[in-house]
C-alpha cells in the first residue's frame, strides 16, 4: 500500500467510522429489540436515552464514512495515478488494484443503504414519541455490516495496489512510442488494442 497521506486518511477514517458503528450496533439491538413508543417505564426511557445515542454514533460514523470514500476518489483518481506505472486515471489506478472495483461497488451500496437510515433516523427524531426508532435500529444492523465489508474490501484493495508493473493504459503506449519501440507499445496495449497502439506509434513517429 502507498504511504501517501490520503491513502493512510482513507484507512484511518474508515477504522474511525467502524469503531462508531461498532457502539452504536451495540446500543441498537436493545432499541430494535424492546422499543414500546410511548411507555412511561423506567426500561423504555432508558432505551429512548440509548436512541439518541445510537443516533449520534451513527450519524458520525456515516460523515466520516463519506469523508473516507471522498477521499478514496481523490486517491484513486489524483493520488495514485502518478505512483501506478502508466496510469493517467482513476481507470488505469483501478486496474493496477485487485478488488477495487467491487470494493467501490460494495461502498455505493453501503452508502445507499446508510443514507436510507439517515432518512428513517431524521424522520424518526422529528416526531415526538418516535415512532420509527425500531425501523430505524433495524436499518442500521442491515446498513452497518454492509459499511464494514467495504471498509474491509478498500483496504484489502490499497494493500494489494501494484505500483511495480505497468497498467495497459495509453500513458505506457505513448511512452514506450516516443522511445521508438512502437511493437513494445503494442505488446503492452494488449490484442485488443494493437491496432490503435500503431496508429498512436505512427502518429507519434510522423511528428
Amino acid at each position: 500500500m502507498s504511504a501517501h497521506p490520503v491513502v493512510l486518511a482513507v484507512v484511518l477514517i474508515d477504522l474511525l467510522a467502524s469503531v462508531c458503528w461498532f457502539v452504536a450496533v451495540a446500543g441498537a439491538i436493545p432499541v430494535a429489540a424492546g422499543w414500546k413508543a410511548g411507555a412511561a417505564t423506567r426500561e423504555q426511557l432508558l432505551l429512548e436515552r440509548r436512541a439518541e445515542e445510537v443516533s449520534s454514533l451513527a450519524r458520525l460514523g456515516f460523515g466520516l464514512y463519506g469523508a473516507a470514500t471522498l477521499s478514496l476518489l481523490i486517491a484513486i483518481n489524483h493520488v495514485l495515478p502518478s505512483i501506478v506505472p502508466g496510469a493517467m486515471c482513476g481507470v488505469g489506478v483501478l486496474q493496477a488494484m485487485p478488488g477495487g472495483w467491487l470494493a467501490l461497488a460494495v461502498r455505493l451500496l453501503a452508502f445507499l443503504l446508510l443514507w436510507g437510515w439517515a432518512v428513517l433516523d431524521a424522520l424518526d427524531r422529528r416526531a415526538p414519541l418516535a415512532p420509527l426508532a425500531t425501523a430505524s435500529a433495524r436499518a442500521l444492523l442491515v446498513a452497518v455490516p454492509v459499511a464494514w465489508v467495504a471498509a474491509w474490501q478498500t483496504g484489502e484493495a490499497l494493500l494489494q495496489v501494484d505500483v511495480q508493473h505497468p497498467v495497459s493504459c495509453c500513458a505506457v503506449v505513448y511512452d514506450l512510442a516516443r522511445e521508438g519501440t512502437a511493437s513494445s507499445a503494442m505488446a503492452v496495449a494488449g490484442d485488443g488494442h494493437t491496432v490503435p497502439a500503431a496508429l498512436a506509434g505512427l502518429a507519434l513517429f510522423a511528428g
